[in-house]
């Protein structure tokens, strides 16, 4: 019994040191009241350049092996759980250059009272070099992103002024009414940029919508609709409205999930096509359909982002109708009109009651 207890334990040592090295990970264990190494197991090595056989007070250790710019931090830590502090520690750090490469670990490690009163510090670090370098690269994308949206925001709210202005100047001169469209759709654009830049900023999702903007009131349907379809350029279509139904949402994510539904049937089909906004009494929802070619034979992809039928299509419009039915907890299908055309069905709107 005996010699298969030790056959077995032997086993399992090997077996833990597998792991160990195939994850790129170290167990170990300290004396707090020594500060003297007892064991450890993994690669120390070939992942600290330093052998563990040779480890005997932390201190020096840790000298040896962290980053110089990390080490006050990790010295801090350690004599924390010597004065009894802390009890557990979680602790990232970088190797010492003069092992070659700098790279990254992370150690997990709590304190146990053992049977004879002594403590001991037993814990786990971790290899994280490849996770810290995706989270500086993500860093850098957002600073790139939130600059974008700056500059954006500055440079294009000069321009927007002054074409603003010198609208309702003509307005005032010649009393042509068209110009009160192209003044309302130059507004709509300001607010698109604030919108973005808003959102780069909070950090959250952009294309998928992320959370809604403003608090979720009773908003009059046909009212939002009519609105969001005077910012969608169109020829002889033409929108029909067959509800008078209030919904409780974010007006400002609404209108541009109309305007996207409403472009997305504009751009595929013919100069006469009908879109109608109606109400699905049986599931407290709603609908936007058109009497257009239909959905696309791959159904799929509908909602992807970059997904287009067509050739200087963007494949955004329907990418961000799926991200603000999301934000308020809506549920949206697709389905063949009874016109043979597309059509679209935001439901469940009582997720977005709270």
């Amino acid at each position: 019994m005996c010699d298969t207890g030790g056959a077995e334990a032997t086993t399992l040592q090997r077996q833990a040191q597998f792991a160990l090295h195939a994850t790129n990970s170290l167990i170990w264990s300290v004396d707090v009241e020594t500060n003297k190494f007892i064991t450890g197991y993994g690669p120390f090595e070939s992942l600290l350049g330093y052998p563990v056989d040779e480890i005997d007070e932390i201190n020096p250790f840790f000298e040896a092996v962290v980053h110089p710019d990390d080490l006050d931090r990790i010295q801090d830590e350690f004599a924390k759980i010597i004065r009894g502090e802390i009890d557990q520690v979680r602790a990232p750090f970088r190797t010492h250059p003069d092992y070659g490469e700098v790279r990254w670990y992370e150690s997990h490690a709590v304190v146990q009272t053992l049977d004879d009163g002594t403590r001991q510090l037993t814990g786990i670090t971790t290899d994280i070099t490849e996770h810290k370098r995706r989270e500086t690269e993500l860093k850098a994308a957002n600073d790139r992103l939130e600059e974008f949206a700056s500059i954006l925001s500055h440079d294009i709210r000069s321009p927007l002024s002054v074409a603003v202005g010198k609208l309702t100047l003509a307005k005032e001169q010649t009393g042509v009414h068209h110009i009160d469209d192209a003044i309302q759709a130059l507004e709509r654009i300001e607010s698109l940029v604030d919108e973005l830049r808003a959102a780069v900023k909070q950090g959250g999702p952009i294309m998928r919508g992320g959370e809604v903007d403003q608090p979720q009131e009773p908003i009059e349907l046909a009212a939002v609709a009519k609105h969001a379809w005077e910012n969608v350029a169109t020829t002889e279509q033409e929108l029909t409205i067959e509800t008078a139904q209030q919904v409780r949402a974010d007006c400002g994510r609404l209108k541009q999930l109309f305007e996207n539904l409403f472009r997305n049937a504009v751009d595929h089909a013919e100069p006469e096509v009908t879109i109608t906004v109606g109400e699905i009494d049986s599931e407290r929802g709603f609908y936007v359909a058109d009497d257009g070619p239909g959905l696309p034979e791959d159904t799929e992809s509908l909602f992807e982002a970059g997904y287009s039928t067509e050739e200087s299509g963007t494949g955004l419009g329907l990418h961000i109708v799926e991200g603000i039915v999301n934000a308020h907890d809506w549920e949206i299908e697709f389905t063949d009109s009874t016109d043979g055309g597309a059509r679209f069905e935001i439901t469940d709107l009582s997720g977005g009651d709270g």
